[in-house]
């Protein structure tokens, strides 16, 4: 009962926020998407994989180790050495996110003509650079609080990014400066390293109240005299946390590869098919920025989920509470498989209707309706990766996810220049049936379920 509960509250906080979080952000795409086109889109959409495969060298295996040590230790040791584990992490994330954003800035240029194939995409890639991180950064803080399972800060700051995004886009949508500033992929750019800004921020502070008070040591003291007197503390903490968050961070880093990698092809194999250079870019841009944010908007109840499973899964299997964690991985299984029945039954009907309406484009809608035979899966696999994450069997997450993505390359490069965007979506689903099924297949095996 002691995972039950807090799993429950803190899923539907987080649910709760992430529903919001994901209206906001829907209908900030679909304000963007009208503002700058299809092509501004694809262009915008392009350099995402890059910045997402920059975040998992600098800090997504490391938020995901900071959560399930700092959930394992306030269980069984005390709350002040997960305090520890969080401010390391800190220490090794921005270790890790400055040389990687400087990197990235200076080198935006190679990697927009020779990886991305774009050399418009130069100037964006170095203003996604910036917010690298304070990404980092609040990521850790999450990380902390989803350990002690706290869901509000995490829930706070995920609503704050989405309104900061809405208070800078909507007067240069409206017009409402008085020097009026055109809207192009450059300026949604700037609006992500500000939302990113202002979500490091308010960790910041969220930190800093909450571990200062009275009674506690001071936040800042409390960092100085960890970097003086505990180095002990400091060495082994970042060789217990490197442990856990190298496989993950090799697992995230090598799958954000491959998808970076799909990204950027996935608009040449489209012109081999037949289309020019432009009309693959608008394609990928309807596809990425307008068709897969309906598609995802539902992932606000299962991300919540994944969040709050990994911390839970991990303290009940270390503490033996066998029942209670097949108790959790049913009842997850099952909660998700309806979600994407009924999110799929909803977008083969209403879905196209709906996408045009809002992006006031009709290939938007049809891509709507093909994605809608992969959404049980799409919304099914995330949240059997985290339990496995929760078991501690990252490897096997590592395994899964590759062979998925390899499967899928192979499709984009030999079955999309014969059948299109067709090809791209049977690769698609393929290779999430294939991950559904050796995650159950490991599942089975470990759990005896």
């Amino acid at each position: 009962m002691f995972v039950k509960h807090p799993l429950f509250k803190g899923t539907i906080i987080l649910t709760l926020s992430g529903i919001l979080s994901r209206f906001m952000g829907f209908f900030y795409r679909v304000f963007l998407s009208r503002a700058i086109g299809a092509e501004g889109m694809g262009l915008y959409q392009l350099v995402f994989p890059v910045y997402i495969l920059a975040c998992s060298i600098t800090v997504s295996g490391i938020q995901t180790a900071i959560s399930r040590l700092v959930s394992a230790r306030t269980a069984s040791v005390s709350s002040e050495s997960g305090k520890t584990i969080l401010l390391t992490g800190i220490l090794l994330s921005a270790g890790l996110s400055i040389p990687v954003s400087a990197l990235l800035f200076f080198l935006a240029s190679p990697i927009a003509i020779w990886y991305l194939k774009s050399p418009a995409a130069t100037d964006l890639l170095r203003l996604v650079a910036l917010a690298i991180p304070f990404g980092a950064f609040h990521a850790c803080a999450d990380g902390y609080y989803l350990g002690i399972r706290n869901t509000v800060v995490p829930a706070i700051r995920q609503l704050l990014e989405q309104a900061v995004r809405f208070l800078l886009l909507l007067p240069l949508y409206y017009g409402l400066f008085p020097h009026s500033v055109p809207l192009t992929p450059l300026i949604a750019a700037l609006i992500l390293v500000l939302e990113e800004c202002a979500a490091a921020l308010f960790s910041f502070f969220a930190l800093f109240f909450s571990l200062s008070r009275p009674g506690n040591t001071p936040f800042l003291q409390k960092i100085r005299i960890f970097l003086q007197y505990h180095h002990t503390v400091l060495y082994s903490d970042s060789a217990e946390l490197l442990s856990v968050a190298l496989p993950l961070t090799g697992n995230r880093v090598v799958v954000c590869l491959l998808q970076s990698l799909e990204a950027s092809l996935l608009p040449v194999r489209l012109c081999c098919y037949g289309y020019t250079a432009a009309q693959a870019l608008r394609i990928y841009g309807i596809l990425t920025g307008m068709s897969l944010p309906m598609i995802l908007f539902p992932t606000a109840v299962t991300s919540a989920l994944c969040a709050m499973l990994l911390p839970s899964v991990s303290a009940a299997w270390a503490s033996g509470f066998t029942v209670t964690v097949h108790r959790l991985i049913q009842k997850s299984i099952l909660s998700c498989l309806s979600i994407g029945l009924v999110s799929s039954l909803s977008f083969l009907l209403l879905g196209k209707p709906v996408t045009v309406l809002l992006f006031r484009n009709e290939l938007a809608g049809c891509y709507v309706q093909a994605f809608a035979f992969v959404c049980p899966l799409l919304y099914l696999n995330p949240v059997l990766f985290s339990i496995l994450n929760g078991l501690g069997k990252s490897s096997d997450v590592f395994f899964y996810s590759l062979e998925s993505l390899i499967l899928r390359l192979v499709f984009l490069f030999f079955a999309v220049p014969f059948w299109g965007i067709t090809g791209y979506f049977m690769g698609l689903f393929l290779s999430q049936l294939l991950c559904c099924f050796l995650s159950l297949r490991s599942l089975g095996k470990q759990c005896q379920l």
